[in-house]
């Protein structure tokens, strides 16, 4: 079963914070995490699509993660 948790709120009220507790406290629980932000997720895809192997980086680093957190939407 999938599931989303958006945290919304202004600047310096903690939701990066919050985002990288979930993740520590999933690692610990021994789940497979990947910390990003969008524009660093979307450079890495857009870099990956002119070289030929963004199916493997989709399928890697999007998909393979049981918990992907983008930070800075």
């Amino acid at each position: 079963r999938n599931e989303n948790i958006v945290l919304l709120g202004p600047s310096g009220v903690g939701k990066t914070h919050l985002a990288i507790a979930m993740g520590y406290e999933a690692v610990r629980a021994g789940i497979k995490v990947r910390f990003t932000t969008a524009a660093d997720l979307l450079l890495q895809l857009s870099t990956e699509q002119r070289q030929g192997r963004y199916k493997t980086t989709l399928q890697r680093g999007v998909m393979a993660p049981r918990l992907l957190i983008i930070d800075e939407i």
